[in-house]
């Protein structure tokens, strides 16, 4: 009885999203305490759609960071993208056309640091840190104050839910699926064979360039779809809208028990990790802290829960396996 017990015990363990997904729980529950109206369908699905891009914007970054990248031009990109789609529209521009051209423009820069990053073997924080100033020196000359306006049935459509599940919830399946496309093929176990070992997957002739150009180029298709979210989400443009998002994405992937240093990782961890982050700063909201000092107990909070998952992680190392043994 013990052995078939512990062979479902020792998995669940090891899963590496588990503390993000015991996070979630606690924290939601806590959301419902604080705001009896926060699991509403009123509510929860408004909730949800607001922080849809931190969400998009998390597996973008998980899939460079399993690959041993990092990418902190994302949220820069995923400005330019809402930005551009902004001005186009202000320009008579098909809505169709101005979405399809903003998104094309994040791909290019996605692929861009893809590019350089590989080929050229910089450093991927300098070069996408490069990227980042680019993006949002070019998204601050087109739009210099927040403004404009996207299509309004754009914006009540991603306002609208289905139950509890909001509408726009549809773009982070749509990037998701297609990092579970790519996880079954080769290039998803190369991805993990890179950022475990760069070294040794040159060796198994694994093409190294290639792997991290699709992981930079994935991140920009990520800002992309994020950036056509955030439009609906704020109904406007503004070239300031992904300046934090950046690094939530990388404390997302982190609480969500991804590895900087590459080659760990599941796509439900960033999702939760991002999904945690919404939590607490609705929990500091809801309470009612001032102002200037959400950020701070935000960040307070944050900060002592990857504490606490990197210290269940080493105990989760160097622990020995639930026993076997029979009655």
């Amino acid at each position: 009885m013990k052995l078939k017990i512990n062979s479902y015990i020792n998995p669940l363990l090891e899963w590496t999203p588990l503390p993000s997904l015991l996070l979630v729980i606690i924290f939601t529950v806590v959301s419902a305490v604080i705001s009896p109206f926060f699991l509403s369908k009123l509510y929860l699905p408004n909730f949800i759609g607001a922080y849809i891009p931190v969400m998009i914007l998390s597996i973008g970054q998980f899939v460079v960071l399993i690959s041993g990248g990092i990418d902190i031009s994302i949220g820069a990109i995923m400005t330019l993208v809402n930005v551009l789609i902004v001005h186009l529209i202000g320009l008579n521009f098909d809505p169709l056309l101005a979405f399809t051209l903003g998104g094309l423009v994040g791909i290019a820069l996605g692929c861009i640091n893809g590019l350089v990053v590989s080929m050229f073997r910089v450093n991927a924080m300098l070069v996408t840190l490069a990227t980042q100033s680019i993006a949002s020196g070019i998204a601050l000359a087109i739009l210099p104050a927040p403004g404009g306006k996207v299509p309004m049935k754009y914006v009540l459509w991603y306002m609208d839910s289905i139950s509890i599940l909001p509408l726009p919830l549809i773009f982070v399946l749509l990037v998701a699926a297609c990092w579970l496309i790519i996880y079954f093929t080769p290039l998803g176990k190369q991805l993990f064979a890179v950022g475990e070992n760069l070294r040794m997957a040159f060796v198994s002739a694994i093409k190294v360039k290639r792997v991290q150009f699709f992981a930079y180029a994935f991140a920009g298709f990520a800002a992309a779809i994020a950036g056509i979210a955030v439009s609906g989400s704020i109904g406007s443009g503004s070239a300031k809208v992904g300046l934090p998002l950046t690094l939530n994405s990388v404390a997302a992937c982190v609480i969500g028990g991804i590895s900087l240093s590459g080659g760990k990782g599941s796509i439900i961890g960033s999702i939760l990790g991002a999904f945690f982050l919404a939590l607490v700063f609705n929990i500091v909201i809801s309470i009612r802290i001032s102002p200037y000092l959400q950020s701070f107990i935000s960040g307070l909070v944050v900060l002592l829960c990857i504490v606490g998952i990197s210290a269940f992680s080493n105990m989760r190392k160097n622990r020995p396996l639930l026993s076997g043994v029979k009655d």
